[in-house]
This record gives C-alpha cells, structure tokens and sequence, in this order.
C-alpha cells in the first residue's frame, strides 16, 4: 500500500503499483549494473508515481526540491531501462518521459479503464519543451480543475509572463481526466462567436452533426449539451483579443456574444471545464467568481525559475546581476528569455556587460502584444499611462490625476485608474499608508515609444 502522505500517492488510485514495483525490480535485475540495489529504491517508486501522474519530470523535481538536470539523466538511467525491458522494447528506444505511462498502460499495468473515447485536438498550441518554476500554480489549478470540478479556471496576466505555456503543462498533465481535449487560440481579430462554436461542436460530435445553424444562441446550447454529456477540456487562448471596450474586461463591439458564452458555461451545470488565458479579466466573471469559478493571476517568475533561464542560456553572471536583471524585467520570462539570447549574441553572454550600458531592452514579441492593446484604450487610460511613463517613479493617485492635461471628474478618473489595474498595465504598492502606482520598466518603455510615434505622425 502506498501511504498518502507519501509524493504522488494519487497514482495508486489508477495503477498497480504492487505488480508494477515487483515486475520492474524483475527487469532492472536484467539490465541494471551487478552492484546495484535488488528491488526499486524508494527513490525509483518515488519518480515512477510522478511519471504515472502525469508530471513532467521537472515538475518532479521541483515537488521533490530536486535537481531538474540530474532527474533527467536519474530517470534515463534506471526507469526508461527498466521500462523498455518489461515491455520487451529495444534499449534506448524510450526517449519521452509520458511514453513510460502509455507503455505500461498498454501492457496492463492501469487499474481503471480509460475514458470510453479519449479525443485530443491541440489546435494551435504551442509545442513546451521547457519550462521553469510555477510549481505552485500547475497544484493550484490541478486541484480547481480536477479535484474541484471547476467550470470555468481564468488564467490571467501581462504579456508575455507565462498563460500560454502554463496552460498547456496542466492541459498535458490532467488529460486523462478527460474524454475530449480541445485547444483552441483566438487570433488578433477573432472570427464571429458562430464560427467557432461550429469548430468545437463538429469536433466534440466527431463530425456527424447535420445541423448547421449559425445562431449562436442555439449554438452555445448546443455547445452546453456536450459538456453535459462529456468530460471535456475546453482550452481557449488569447481571450483578451475580443476585450478592450470602454473598460476592463468589457467586449469590443460585435463580440459581446463571447461574453455569453463565458457566463453561460460559468453558470451552467455541466462536468466539463473551460480553461481561458487573458491579460484582462473579463467582466462577466466578476459576478460568478467563486466555488466553480475561479481566477489565478500570474506574477514574475521567483529567482529561482528566472535564473534557470540564464542558465539555460549559459549565461555568466553574479548572483547580484542576476537580481537586477530579473528586476528589471520583473521575472517575465518571455522576456528574460529574449534578453537572455541577446547577452549571448551581443555580450557573449555576460550579464554585468550588458547591465552596465543601463538601458531597458523591450523584446519584439512583447511590444507588439502591448501596441494592439494600447491601441484599444480609451483616450483618458491612455492619458493616465502616458503621465505613469513620463515619471518613471511611484506617484499616488491625486499626483497622477493633477498631471493629466484632460478635465477629468474624481470619480471618472478613479474607474479609469482601476481599468488600467485590471488590464495588467499598472503596478501598485503600498507606502506610508498611501496606494502608489508605477508602470514596469518594460511597459513603460512601450509606452514612450507608443506616444512618441503617435506625434510624430
């Protein structure tokens, strides 16, 4: 028996660990060195649940406050081997860490039968080789997801600061829970809502429906009868691309369906789950958020995470070089990641160089992303950044309201201010008994430019 305070105790609830722990030390006996311990160490059980669960074996590592590297090589020394040899494959032929649940569930080893028809769409997500941190975040929305049967799970923040890639690593590790996975991205100027309802539906009936209504209305009940009748992971990405009214959170005009849709699943019973990435909260998910419905708002990444990217970048730094860096661009790790490439192209890969000419870098991917959304504002959100950037220091409320140029009510000012919040634009803290507010370095350099190339023209 596996206790359950023991790591990864979950997969005894699937898997015969039992037979699999007797039968495993059977092949490592075959191929493992002559001076190695008979039997799996607990280490070996330790990482074999991990595996079964589904867990990348980074997210083992950081469960385990272990080495990501040497899990690795640990894992393609001793489970990979012995995996290969009980399922009578040739050595060295088990390259992917998810191939050793799919071999051994193959082979007999899983307990309960899988959902009835497992189907997977990805769609356009993105391929994630490597990922650093965000242990506490995969458990946090592992549990809302699967153990709290969640409707809705928002996975909010600035860009480039990780949705996407988070979202993905829990889709692959709770898969299985699921009968159907879709994946769907919103592009930059979504289609109608019908359009993709049709998408979804066709692929969750296996492309046997006849019915080609293009009401949304009937679309989306359409859409809730599935969820009903199936387990499904509904991924959309992207949502903020159908935000960017006249306040946080609110529909462009034209895409005020989508907000029903959300509300709809959000409200509605059903035993499915649609996970949506934004960098703005959107408002119909203020009046539902609670037991079914929940919100994660991703911050940097810690010092520990960002300074895996330098590493991987093989980047040469002091410890207080990295601290600055990660600072400036406050553990955003698309960003981390571009300037990492850049101190290795242009500085060959000193961090202490590239510190000392003092300037803030804005990568491409990341300034284009915060443009379309600048472009969006409103004319007084935009006044309101325009005075955050100037300064460039932290500034309480009544400062900023006595630079802008614009007459501007208290109260109309104060609403606009908390869009800005609610946009993932501005920073806040709290001093001296006073709220302050800032732009990061980044978004403060987008903006400069954004206004300086608007006057220019």
């Amino acid at each position: 028996m596996v206790s359950t305070q023991e790591p990864f105790s979950e997969a005894a609830n699937n898997w015969d660990l039992e037979r699999l722990y007797i039968d495993l030390a059977d092949a490592k006996r075959q191929v493992a060195p002559p001076r190695a311990k008979p039997g799996l160490t607990e280490v070996e059980k330790t990482h074999l649940r991990g595996l079964l669960c589904r867990y990348h074996p980074e997210d083992i590592a950081n469960r385990l406050n272990k080495d990501r590297s040497g899990i690795v090589v640990d894992l393609s020394r001793t489970l990979y081997r012995y995996t290969e040899k009980l399922t009578n494959r040739e050595e060295k032929t088990l390259r992917h860490w998810g191939d050793i649940a799919n071999w051994l569930e193959a082979a007999g080893y899983k307990t309960t039968e899988p959902p009835a028809q497992q189907i997977v769409d990805w769609g356009e997500a993105p391929e994630v080789s490597v990922f650093h941190g965000r242990n506490t975040e995969l458990e946090t929305l592992n549990r809302w997801i699967v153990s709290d049967r969640c409707r809705v799970v928002a996975i909010i923040g600035m860009a480039g600061i990780g949705k996407t890639t988070i979202a993905v690593r829990i889709a692959e590790q709770i898969q299985d829970e699921f009968e159907y996975l879709v994946w769907r991205a919103l592009p930059d100027k979504p289609p109608p809502l019908s359009e993709i309802l049709l998408n979804i539906i066709s692929f969750l009936s296996d492309e046997q429906s006849t019915d080609s209504s293009n009401n949304v209305d009937d679309l989306i009940s359409k859409l809730l009868k599935v969820l009903r009748q199936h387990r499904v992971l509904l991924i959309l990405d992207n949502w903020e691309t159908v935000l960017g009214g006249d306040g946080a959170g609110r529909y462009q005009p034209g895409y005020e369906k989508y907000g029903e849709l959300l509300q709809r699943i959000a409200q509605q019973n059903h035993k499915s789950c649609l996970v949506l990435t934004s960098q703005e909260r959107p408002e119909t998910l203020t009046s539902c958020e609670g037991t079914t419905v929940k919100l994660r708002k991703l911050e940097g990444l810690d010092e520990v995470a960002a300074t895996e990217i330098f590493r991987t970048e093989n980047l040469k730094f002091a410890a207080e070089d990295a601290t600055r860096l990660i600072n400036m661009y406050r553990g955003n790790p698309l960003a981390l990641i571009h300037i990492s490439k850049m101190i290795q192209e242009l500085f060959d890969g000193s961090v202490t160089e590239f510190l000392r000419i003092n300037t803030i870098v804005v990568p491409p991917p990341i300034e284009m992303l915060l443009r379309q959304r600048l472009e969006r504002l409103p004319e007084w959100e935009k006044e309101i950044l325009c005075c955050l950037a100037s300064e460039a220091i932290w500034l309480d409320s009544d400062t900023v309201r006595s630079r802008m140029s614009s007459e501007i009510s208290t109260g109309e000012f104060l609403q606009q201010l908390y869009s800005l919040c609610q946009r993932s634009f501005i920073e806040k803290c709290k001093q001296d008994g006073k709220v302050l507010f800032t732009l990061q370095p980044v978004v403060s350099k987008c903006v400069q430019r954004y206004f300086n190339g608007r006057q220019q023209l």
